[in-house]
């Protein structure tokens, strides 16, 4: 419609006269337009350094691949949660994935870091998920709970767009919780990981070993 407007305006007017389509619906429509385009821009921009920074700090793509997985089904839970109840994109709302990507992928790297380190303790994966779970599990299930009553203390909000971040951030962080706690541990043990300090320190030892008078020639 706007298009078709444009060109009869620009048949009308001519070349010399200059004008601008306006209107309280106008804008609106590009506001909406830009916060869906700026959405996108900014969660796929922030999965990809996740991505990058996780695959160099355990030296595999595939390893940052398992955390991403993690935390990108809370944000697909939570878009699937604002389109079955009619929730908008506004500025509220749009800053919950981003929020919510940002304090789940925490989790996931203590819970990733924490297996590798127990993994050179036990000879096979299963023993090493379950310390890792043992030991991980008490600070995990206490933070995410911490983080949902804190944001859940929006609901009490008499503005909307605040009440909806809170609700939908709260219910996002517990979600996280159980994808970190029952995801999480069937990709760790389907890869193996080694970390950037544990190559430094496997060349650090190699060094100290050819050095060595013990194992000369």
């Amino acid at each position: 419609v706007l298009s078709k407007l444009k060109a009869d305006a620009e048949k009308i007017l001519g070349e010399k006269i200059a004008f601008q389509i306006t209107g309280r619906g106008i804008l609106v429509n590009a506001a909406a337009e830009s916060l869906f385009i700026n959405e996108v821009y900014s969660l796929m921009t922030l999965v990809v350094i996740i991505f990058l920074i996780m695959s160099a700090m355990f030296t595999s793509f595939r390893a940052g691949f398992v955390s991403m997985v993690p935390n990108v089904i809370p944000m697909v839970f939570l878009f699937g949660i604002m389109g079955l109840f009619g929730i908008p994109l506004n500025p509220g709302t749009a800053t919950v994935a981003a929020v919510a990507l940002g304090i789940a992928v925490d989790d996931t790297t203590h819970f990733m870091a924490r297996y590798n380190a127990e993994r050179q303790l036990h000879p096979t994966h299963l023993e090493a998920l379950r310390a890792t779970l043992h030991s991980e599990i008490f600070p995990v299930i206490t933070t995410s709970l911490a983080l949902a009553l804190g944001f859940s203390v929006l609901v009490f909000s008499n503005f909307t767009i605040v009440l909806q971040f809170g609700v939908l951030a709260a219910s996002t962080m517990i979600l996280a919780l159980f994808v970190d706690l029952l995801i999480t541990p069937i990709l760790l043990g389907r890869a193996r990981l080694v970390t950037l300090w544990d190559m430094i320190e496997l060349k650090l030892g190699r060094e100290v070993l050819e050095r060595s008078p013990l194992f000369a020639d």
